[in-house]
């Protein structure tokens, strides 16, 4: 058990000294707030889905203000595969009505997303380590009616550890 702590230990040094290292190239800083409902059903057997409203506010540039613009509405509906404990397939239809996005220079601008998702999880007694893959295809209608498409691709690793140290049952 003492093994796999120090391990979790160094993972976690790790992942904060690469974030701290990435995140210092910001010079522009915003405030945000996200507010998200979620309404999730079991289909059949080993299929889910999900529809996702979220409301998305934020400030002005350089000022503390976080609910100082409504930035964006949206609406997303997700399908979900589970395979077994160990990955999780998804699928995204979403429609983003993005009304002042300051960090994107978005002002009224409709946005399709299209994304799927592929998450991995290595179950261990002590802690899950999980992975995720999305590639999100965008098509964002701006307000002189033109559409440019982009691609983003998201990677998420998620360490996750119990602070009483008890073992994570799936």
């Amino acid at each position: 058990m003492r093994h796999q702590q120090w391990f979790c230990f160094w993972v976690l040094l790790f992942c904060i000294l690469i974030r701290s290292d990435i995140s210092m190239g910001q010079n522009v800083n915003y405030s945000q707030f996200n507010f998200e409902a979620s309404l999730s059903r079991v289909i059949v057997d080993k299929w889910s889905s999900e529809i996702i409203l979220s409301e998305n506010t934020s400030s002005l540039p350089d000022e503390n203000g976080m609910f100082d613009l409504q930035s964006s509405f949206s609406i997303a509906l997700w399908g979900h595969y589970h395979g077994s404990t160990k990955f999780q397939l998804s699928g995204q239809i979403g429609v983003y009505f993005n009304k002042n996005v300051p960090d994107l220079n978005q002002d009224k601008s409709v946005e399709y997303r299209f994304s799927p998702q592929l998450n991995y999880f290595f179950n261990r007694a002590g802690y899950i380590f999980s992975t995720r893959s999305r590639p999100e295809f965008r098509y964002i209608v701006e307000s002189d009616s033109e559409t440019n498409v982009v691609i983003r691709y998201r990677q998420q690793i998620r360490l996750l550890v119990p602070l009483n140290l008890s073992l994570i049952h799936i």
